[in-house]
């Protein structure tokens, strides 16, 4: 698969964030996130909020990215999702245009019950005031974005809220 064209830009999200420079289609493949793979267990509360480039891959595992992943940005009405479960790869939610940021809702990549931000982000349908891990998702959101949730989030969140 074939990588996206990709730049880093100042971003009105927050700081910087990643652009794609071409169109993609729902659904199609935009890149494999590369980085190094850290385990880390969070031991004091807060600390799950620390690492904020870090992108979860599993149980206390996430992937330190060592490109323009570093820069992705949240939405509560992302645009991309993620894929896979020791390798992530980053995909179309819907159609892209060319100078478009990319972004993911962090609640996919985090299962740690201390995790949580306020969202700043003011419009959408879906805009949660505070951000936390999968597991505080609402269900019609994580039936939208379940193909696109990492097999060990989605697992997460099927054990512990949709069988409860």
């Amino acid at each position: 698969m074939k990588k996206a064209q990709l730049t880093v830009q100042r971003s009105s999200i927050h700081g910087y964030g990643v652009f794609i420079k071409q169109p993609i289609k729902k659904g199609e493949f935009i890149a494999e996130l590369q980085g190094s793979r850290v385990i880390y267990k969070s031991t004091v509360y807060g600390q799950s909020n620390r690492y904020n480039d870090w992108i979860g891959i599993g149980k206390d595992t996430w992937i330190d990215p060592i490109d323009e992943f570093q820069y992705l940005n949240h939405s509560c009405n992302p645009n991309t999702g993620l894929k896979g479960l020791r390798k992530l790869r980053l995909y179309a939610l819907r159609d892209l245009t060319p100078g478009e940021e990319i972004t993911i809702d962090y609640s996919t990549t985090e299962e740690d019950p201390d995790y949580c931000f306020e969202n700043l982000e003011d419009e959408g349908p879906n805009v949660r005031r505070f951000v936390g891990p999968i597991q505080t998702l609402p269900k019609e959101v994580f039936e939208s974005y379940s193909p696109f949730i990492p097999s060990h989030f989605k697992k997460v969140y099927e054990r512990e809220v949709l069988c409860k």
